[in-house]
């Protein structure tokens, strides 16, 4: 019974807090549309995050109310700037923050295993932020915290109530337009094989340049162990490559872009540019996470692929969109779940080879988080 209580708390305050970050987003981002001038700040904010950071202390912690202040200002002022980062990574992150705070108070540590809060707050918290409890518990579950019997039902009640709780309050996930029909065999053979590769490829760059970026500070600042010389220099790089107009749909989400991926065309640098500035975006400092980049590249990089091997339907960049968060951070599970979610049940065949392939490329590979199922059972995270 403790623990349902918990779960149904986690859920709550993973969905109110959700719910309550990607409102302000939505009125921050649009509010940088209408003045986009706020890009020259973007050094200035990246030095005023470090600082705070290393006078803070706050990434140490795992429970607090400071900690889940400091992820909702500073991924809001990301966001005010500019910068090229996502939102879903900073709710995750408040939902574990609470969910540990909300094991504190309700003395269930005993009773559970040491991950148990921990999967309460990932499945509440990625749930909220995609809008499925399935995908929500399937991330939680994939981050090395695989079930026992007795956990799965609390673990599947923080994901439902986050769900519905960031519904109710107004916000709306991530969606993509709906998946047209396939026709053929061959062709979409051969395109859905091609786009694994690719896809897994990609991602398992992302995911080896981030984590090489994030042990050192040779190439590039980072928040750990970072100063203020690289923090400027670094700034500095980035306000420059975004300051030009033409570079306003890599600032923030890329939401638009996203969606336009499914219906025109776009250029072959696209993907390649928001992998950059995200990398960059990161290195720096700035929060909000990498989930809706990664969708921004996959989707774009099956834009591509479909000018190649030409399909009549949004195959390619339904199935990119999650292939490459996937393959990132070495969730296949998940992923799959999401192109179901996204796609509906025609993608299924198409998504299991897709996924399959990009999991083989990532064999060996780092995940964008601490570890995944997929890493821990193999060699430690490099």
């Amino acid at each position: 019974m403790a623990m349902m209580l918990q779960a149904m708390l986690t859920g709550f305050a993973s969905g109110t807090l959700g719910a309550a970050f990607s409102l302000t987003l939505d009125r921050v981002t649009s509010y940088h549309q209408y003045h986009p001038g706020w890009i020259w700040a973007l050094p200035l904010a990246g030095g005023l995050l470090f600082g705070l950071r290393r006078k803070l202390g706050t990434e140490t912690p795992k429970s607090g109310l400071r900690r889940i202040l400091w992820i909702f200002f500073s991924g809001t002022l990301s966001h005010g700037v500019g910068a090229s980062v996502g939102r879903e990574g900073a709710i995750v992150q408040m939902a574990t923050t609470v969910s540990h705070w909300i094991e504190t108070l309700s003395q269930t540590k005993k009773q559970t295993t040491t991950n148990f809060g921990t999967s309460m707050g990932l499945a509440g918290g990625f749930s909220a932020a995609v809008g499925n409890p399935i995908a929500g518990s399937c991330f939680a579950w994939e981050q090395g915290t695989l079930p026992r019997v007795g956990n799965i039902l609390p673990v599947l009640m923080s994901a439902l109530i986050g769900s519905m709780t960031m519904k109710i309050l107004g916000a709306e996930p991530l969606m993509i337009p709906p998946l047209s029909e396939v026709s053929g065999i061959w062709t979409p053979l051969i395109a859905t094989v091609t786009l694994g590769l690719a896809g897994g490829g990609i991602g398992r760059l992302f995911s080896e340049i981030k984590n090489r970026l994030a042990r050192s500070s040779t190439w590039l600042p980072n928040p750990s162990n970072g100063s203020w010389i690289m923090v400027s220099i670094g700034g500095l790089l980035l306000m420059a490559l975004l300051a030009p107009v033409e570079m306003h749909l890599y600032r923030g989400l890329g939401l638009e872009t996203i969606s336009g991926s499914f219906a025109g065309s776009v250029s072959w640098e696209v993907p390649i540019l928001k992998l950059i500035l995200t990398l960059i975006s990161l290195a720096i400092g700035f929060s909000g996470g990498e989930f809706i980049p990664l969708i921004f590249i996959g989707a774009t990089l099956g834009n591509l692929l479909n000018q190649w091997i030409p399909l009549n339907s949004t195959l390619l960049p339904a199935l990119g969109a999650a292939v490459v968060f996937g393959a990132a951070a070495r969730l296949p599970i998940t992923a799959f779940a999401l192109s179901c979610l996204w796609s509906g049940r025609d993608i299924i065949p198409w998504a299991l080879l897709a996924h399959g392939i990009a999991a083989l490329v990532t064999v060996g590979a780092p995940s964008i988080y601490s570890r995944t199922y997929w890493t821990s059972k193999r060699s430690p995270e490099r």
